[in-house]
């Protein structure tokens, strides 16, 4: 089954948004990925980075993709965010 131009076309923007993100904050990818809306104060323009995803099965509820700490001490940070990261941010969020 292939799937539509419109899906496709939203699977490019979100991917698109994503990597652009994560290049003009510095971010791993599983930092990106563990960002929760409690992480982001959108009013004083700041996000917080407080852990990543770890692609491993937890053994309790049987669920892909754990929330753990940041890889060092160094990476759990907060920084201010520009109105495009902001932007960036809502659809992302709006998109899942």
């Amino acid at each position: 089954m292939h799937k539509s131009h419109a899906t496709s076309k939203r699977n490019y923007e979100i991917v698109k948004a994503l990597v652009e993100f994560q290049i003009n904050n510095g971010m791993r990818i599983s930092e990106l990925l563990a960002i929760k809306a409690n992480n982001i104060n959108i009013e004083n323009k700041t996000l917080e980075i407080d852990g990543k995803i770890n692609w491993v099965t937890d053994a309790e509820t049987g669920a892909f993709g754990v929330k753990e700490t940041t890889k060092t001490s160094k990476s759990y940070r907060t920084f201010g965010l520009t109105t495009h990261s902001i932007n960036l941010l809502k659809t992302l969020m709006l998109e899942n």
